[in-house]
């Protein structure tokens, strides 16, 4: 019997650890763009907050227009980034998990494991000779230093 923490070895899987910095740059990519978004929509309302006190309605409604085409264009940019975000999470992500679901088996085969157990889930103690998380760190690691 062997126990794995999943996820520590995915913190510890340099591959991992690229793929995540990609996905946090375009994240924040992402949360800037918004951000400037949301300043133009603060700057267009605060635009028709002073004029409406010295004109009449109908002449704030070309701002009024404006404020609702950014308030939409941001809803659409934030919808399209998450989406955007997730499929490349998916793209970067899936790969890995399967190459930490295939070394967990080949160490468990090549080593005789009859079972491997993910420790963080269904594991409250275990003896450290059955902890196999470093192992397939390790292993994960050198194949990609190679």
């Amino acid at each position: 019997m062997g126990v794995v923490n999943t996820q520590q070895v995915l913190e510890g899987y340099t591959k991992a650890a690229t793929a995540i910095e990609v996905l946090r740059t375009q994240g924040n990519r992402l949360e800037k763009s918004l951000g400037d978004l949301a300043d133009e929509i603060r700057t267009l309302q605060d635009r028709k907050a002073k004029t409406q006190r010295f004109v009449e309605e109908a002449q704030t409604a070309d701002l009024e227009a404006e404020i609702r085409r950014k308030q939409q264009e941001y809803q659409r940019e934030a919808e399209l980034g998450q989406q955007g975000l997730l499929e490349e999470e998916k793209k970067l992500m899936e790969p890995i998990y399967k190459d930490i679901r295939d070394r967990i088996i080949e160490l468990g085969k090549a080593n005789g494991y009859d079972i491997i157990l993910e420790k963080g889930l269904i594991v409250l103690y275990v003896d450290e000779k059955h902890e196999l998380t470093q192992k397939v760190i390790h292993s994960l690691n050198e194949d990609t230093a190679e």
